[in-house]
């Protein structure tokens, strides 16, 4: 990866060794530090080092390996769920997807990476901290890493996807897994 480690040490490290970790990669009121491009290179390390098929010798099989994460930003995660709901399309038709089966496709892979919390403030709270918790409960329950970035500070993420969202999340991240990050926009400095 390109990233100046230098300028995140502490989140260029906890990236680097995030492996069945959960993270929490913060910016409180800071954009462009590098949260996004730290687990892009993550996700790109992984698929690099993941066999694309697995061997069971018990059934003398072959088969294909889930990818070994899925990213998603928070805005397309919530209207991804929210298309659902008023979806026209029948169980028949090729590009009908369900509720269940996105929760599904969430809850199974082996790391979830949901980007840019908070970024969008929604009309109902209730909608969108339900979906955390069924996200982050279940992820919770299976032992299965979640790493979130968010430009929130740690109350203001706590209000956003609910207390005991956060309660489990605080659990799964361990002492190590919040890392603020600070410094000037990496797109700043380009102009």
């Amino acid at each position: 990866t390109n990233f100046d480690r230098t300028l995140q040490p502490k989140a260029f490290e906890g990236i680097k060794n995030s492996k069945d970790r959960s993270m929490v990669l913060l910016s409180p009121n800071l954009y462009g530090v590098g949260k996004t491009h730290l687990v892009a290179a993550l996700i790109n390390d992984l698929i690099e080092k993941t066999e694309p098929v697995v061997f069971y010798p018990e059934d003398c099989s072959i088969r294909w390996r889930l990818c070994p994460a899925y990213f998603i930003a928070e805005n397309n995660l919530l209207t991804r769920i929210r298309d659902t709901f008023n979806s026209g399309l029948i169980p028949e038709d090729e590009d009908y997807e369900n509720e269940e089966m996105i929760y599904h496709e969430l809850m199974n892979t082996p790391l979830l990476i949901i980007d840019d919390v908070g970024k969008v403030r929604p009309r109902d709270y209730s909608f969108l901290q339900g979906v955390y918790f069924r996200i982050i409960d279940s992820r919770y329950t299976s032992q299965k890493p979640i790493i979130l970035t968010t430009n929130l500070d740690y109350p203001e993420l706590e209000n956003h996807i609910g207390g005991a969202c956060a309660d489990r999340l605080r659990e799964m991240c361990c002492d190590t897994g919040f890392v603020k990050m600070s410094g000037t926009s990496y797109r700043q400095k380009k102009v």
